[in-house]
């Protein structure tokens, strides 16, 4: 049988002890990041201890969430960080 969305109903994601089952539609969403991950991120470097591994993984998640475009959303960012901006300065 051919993996077709209209033969799936639903996947089953095992997290530790937990089960959680996620639709084929979510399945896709996740496939897409961990291959945008690997491809901007895990290709590109090589860690040498979990905790340079943990900051860099980090940034890049901060990176992907507020900075970078994304084509769904006609390449703007999903989050864009916020701009303070002092006033003070712009008054006196």
């Amino acid at each position: 049988m051919e993996l077709h969305p209209e033969n799936v109903k639903s996947i089953k994601v095992i997290e530790g002890k937990n089960k959680t089952i996620i639709s084929f539609e979510e399945s896709n969403i996740f496939l897409s990041f961990n291959g945008k991950m690997r491809d901007e991120l895990l290709n590109g470097e090589i860690f040498d201890t979990m905790a340079e591994a943990m900051v860099l993984i980090e940034g890049w998640r901060a990176y992907y969430n507020t900075v970078r475009p994304h084509s769904s959303l006609e390449y703007r960012p999903p989050a864009p960080e916020a701009r303070v901006v002092d006033i003070s300065l712009q008054m006196a």
